[in-house]
């Protein structure tokens, strides 16, 4: 099964495999279909066949960092029949440095002040053409940023702004097949969660989300043809957003106009999507398109691509063509979480243009270029002068990506090299550095690559990331700028390199255990997550070094 609900964060050793579709593929898939669609494909009971422990234990500096995991599956090929679940916990701190805000004011980060605890329980089972699928993902954290100050601690020293965020997600669906190459699909999903700032203990009694309950509802069917050059898929489908917030004094927590405000708000939207792909050699068509009706505005996104497959299988290249449109969240308009809110947000519109080229040989050695262009009108985001989010600006990126594997019986390396860059002259000035030639907090230049080497007793692998100069605001425009002196400010962040490393050894003392070591940023490199706008904030320690050790065992 796919799922195709926005679920949050998953363990990634409960992850199968991750899919990229790009082009008409992702017209099927909603407004949250900007550039692309990643579908995250878990485990499944063939994969795992009986059960899985795992535990894992280390540190960040002198802090602790734990977590296991239990999986189980099932598979009867002849029954056509598969199951699995998985749960998982975690916890760790985020970084052992100091953090300094624009005001002087310093925190020691660490267990006390700033620790992650997650928790994940998920699970699917197919039967035939029949599937069910859940995840229900919980993450509590401590957060020292109180928007752009440290946030105050309290007379023993530690920080209690704790936040509480949990997101869940279930899906239904069959595929009724009508003749030989006719099929009727019916599904179902349902997602419930509440904004990831929701607080445990709030401040106020108007703050922070902190009773908010947010649903949504998607019934949808769809005609599908299956031929053998042919396919054509057409459906339907409707959509409920429900928000229900209560402030600590039981009074209504959203505000819907000025003065008025209410504790239950519903938007309804409905689509329309079809997608026809047709296969004439060495070519293959695609075209697709999905219409949406919603309370913020209608939207009409077409989409189109065209591949190439050489007749020797080695040479491909695909031309595509998207345009896509993303909804307003319901909470980020209706919230009262900030102190102002825009109840008049649009849908914000992409249009992407992308060329690949590529060639592969025998399944060992694979290598391929991919040229883009992405213009987003009116994108929604934050901004931290109004406390609110709004339609602003344009950004336009022009940019190119090289990937390149190579692999055989026991070892292999890959690597990945993308460059990026604003087309100035069409995007809005407060998503840019001030030498309007970079994009805040985004390096141009990123680099990945890795090796590994899969011994009798052993697997050795590494995995590195290279991330290129960035540019974020300094601290005198967040001291000295105002509407009486207004200007934009930035400096430059070196380059970093992110390496881990990971040995495992197989089947250690018994055939079932495997003993592993894990380094991450093993040169200890200062990485610091900068803000991609101008605002408050600033950098905040990251990815530390840390090391843990993990057993697994298979029954």
């Amino acid at each position: 099964m796919v799922t195709r609900i926005s679920l949050g964060i998953l363990p990634a050793s409960v992850i199968e495999r991750i899919e990229i579709i790009r082009g008409p593929g992702s017209a099927l898939y909603g407004t949250f279909a900007e550039v692309a669609v990643i579908n995250i494909i878990t485990k499944t009971g063939k994969g795992l066949q009986g059960v899985e422990i795992s535990s894992q234990g280390g540190a960040v500096g002198n802090n602790a960092i734990f977590g296991s995991r239990a999986s189980v599956g099932y598979n009867d090929l002849s029954r056509e029949l598969d199951i699995s679940a998985n749960i998982a916990f975690a916890y760790h701190p985020i970084s052992n440095r100091i953090y300094e805000d624009f005001w002087g004011n310093t925190i020691q980060l660490g267990s006390q002040n700033s620790w992650r605890h997650f928790q994940n329980i998920s699970g699917k089972i197919s039967y035939k053409n029949f599937y069910f699928g859940f995840n229900r993902m919980n993450q509590r954290w401590i957060s020292p940023d109180d928007f752009t100050t440290i946030f105050p601690a309290n007379n023993q020293g530690m920080i209690v702004n704790k936040l509480n965020h949990f997101m869940e997600g279930y899906q239904v669906g069959n595929r009724f097949k009508l003749s030989d190459n006719f099929y009727f699909i019916p599904r179902f999903e349902y997602a419930r969660g509440n904004p990831v700032t929701s607080k445990e203990i709030p401040a106020s009694n108007l703050d922070e989300n902190y009773s908010t309950i947010c649903q949504r509802f998607t019934p949808e069917v769809s005609l599908q043809y299956a031929g053998t050059k042919n396919q054509l898929d057409f459906g339907a489908g409707f959509i409920a957003n429900t928000v229900t917030s209560f402030a600590r004094n039981a009074s209504p927590a959203m505000i819907v106009a000025a003065g008025d405000s209410t504790s239950f708000v519903r938007r309804d939207a409905y689509y329309v999507f079809g997608q026809y792909i047709r296969k004439f050699a060495p070519f293959v068509l695609s075209v697709g398109g999905r219409y949406e009706n919603t309370f913020w505005g209608n939207a009409f996104a077409p989409r189109a691509a065209l591949n190439y497959v050489a007749p020797n299988q080695k040479f491909y290249a695909k031309l595509l063509y998207g345009e896509a449109f993303r909804v307003p969240l319901i909470w980020q308009v209706y919230s009262a979480q900030y102190f102002t809110t825009n109840a008049n947000l649009t849908p914000e519109l992409s249009r992407t243009f992308e060329f690949e080229i590529g060639y592969k040989q025998k399944g060992n050695f694979r290598i391929s270029t991919n040229f883009f262009l992405i213009n987003i009108n009116t994108p929604i985001v934050y901004l931290g002068t109004v406390d609110t989010y709004v339609n602003f600006g344009n950004i336009r990126s022009l940019g190119a990506e090289l990937n390149t594997e190579y692999k055989v019986e026991k070892w292999g390396v890959f690597g990945n090299i993308s460059y990026t860059q604003p087309l100035s002259e069409y995007t809005t000035t407060d998503f840019l550095a001030s030498d309007r030639s970079h994009f805040l907090a985004l390096p141009a230049l990123k680099i990945n690559g890795g090796a590994y080497l899969d011994l009798p007793r052993f697997t050795i692998s590494t995995y590195a990331t290279f991330i290129g100069e960035r540019y974020a605001q300094t601290q005198n425009f967040v001291l000295n700028n105002d509407e009486n002196n207004p200007f934009l400010e930035t400096e430059a962040y070196p380059s970093v390199l992110l390496q881990n490393v990971q040995i495992k050894g197989k089947n250690i003392f018994t055939n079932n255990l495997q003993i592993g070591l894990q380094i991450h940023n093993i040169w200890n490199a200062n990485y610091v997550l900068l803000q991609p706008y101008y605002g408050g904030h600033a950098p905040f320690p990251l990815q530390d070094r840390q090391w843990f050790l993990e057993l697994k065992y298979k029954f």
